[in-house]
């Protein structure tokens, strides 16, 4: 099993500026004395095989953006919350292919370990998304209790200068559904 690369041994901080200085387009030779001068020891072969590695993942999701637009494009945007089962669907696709013999006639060998690998990833996917439906429905209901307290206390205030009447206000607030 081949070792892991030394940029990825390296501490997470000196990780991070190498990261940052990769995104800004700085060069090899530049981040290579960065890391040196931060007291870590690192050749300039293994920055540039870090650099390579980046640049393929980042590759590798700019493809996948491009492809999610394409989707979104013909299937229309994915309702909210639907987004986990738009991915699940593409998923099952993906798997299908993996079990339908190839148009050559040969039938492509499974990795079960890789299937195991991509259920619990789903599984992750969809319990993240749950998390930020959660989180999302939390704070849309927290704004829309702090408006409906601004309003009423707008109600409130302007029913006590004399400006409703008082049955005006209570119906206001009523509407609200904030009447005390």
């Amino acid at each position: 099993m081949a070792r892991s690369s030394s940029i990825k041994r390296l501490p997470p901080k000196i990780r991070e500026v190498i990261d940052s200085a990769l995104k800004a387009g700085v060069s090899i030779d530049d981040i290579v004395a960065a890391v040196r001068s931060a007291g870590a020891e690192v050749s300039r072969s293994a920055v540039g095989r870090y650099k390579q590695e980046v640049d393929r993942v980042g590759a590798r999701l700019v493809r996948s953006r491009e492809i999610s637009q394409v989707f979104a494009e013909r299937l229309g945007a994915a309702p909210e919350g639907k987004t986990g089962r738009l991915i699940l669907e593409l998923l099952q696709t993906v798997i299908f292919d993996l079990l339908v013999p190839q148009d050559d006639g040969e039938t492509p060998k499974l990795d079960t370990k890789a299937i195991g690998e991509l259920s619990r990833a789903i599984r992750d996917l969809l319990g993240a998304e749950k998390v930020t439906a959660d989180r999302e429905l939390k704070i849309r209901q927290e704004a829309e209790r702090a408006a409906k307290a601004q309003a009423a206390e707008a109600i409130e205030q302007v029913a006590k200068q004399g400006g409703i009447s008082a049955k005006t206000a209570a119906g206001l607030l009523d509407m609200l559904g904030v009447r005390q």
